[in-house]
């Protein structure tokens, strides 16, 4: 299958964030076996914390990293959109 060419450059585009701008953003930490006992956990309830609305960046954009941290952390997230407006 040939689909040609694109019609624009990837390398002069800025992505931005999926969700614009979101409201509260909830999250789940320590919610499986290999990440409890990778952070030596003890409890048998996954954890609740927030993010604030202006942390999640665009695909290629910095992320900054808080002086207190000495490394960053990632892993696979699932995301989970709860409201009524949308795009059909």
């Amino acid at each position: 299958m040939n689909l040609g060419s694109a019609d624009f450059n990837t390398d002069t585009m800025r992505y931005l964030p999926v969700i614009e701008n979101p409201g509260e953003i909830f999250c789940i930490g320590i919610n499986y076996l290999d990440e409890r006992l990778e952070f030596e956990q003890t409890i048998d309830t996954p954890t609740l914390f927030m993010r604030f609305p202006d942390s999640p960046v665009g695909h290629g954009e910095d992320v900054g990293k808080p002086e207190c941290s000495n490394e960053f952390d990632y892993e696979g997230e699932h995301v989970v959109i709860i409201g009524n407006n949308h795009r059909q």
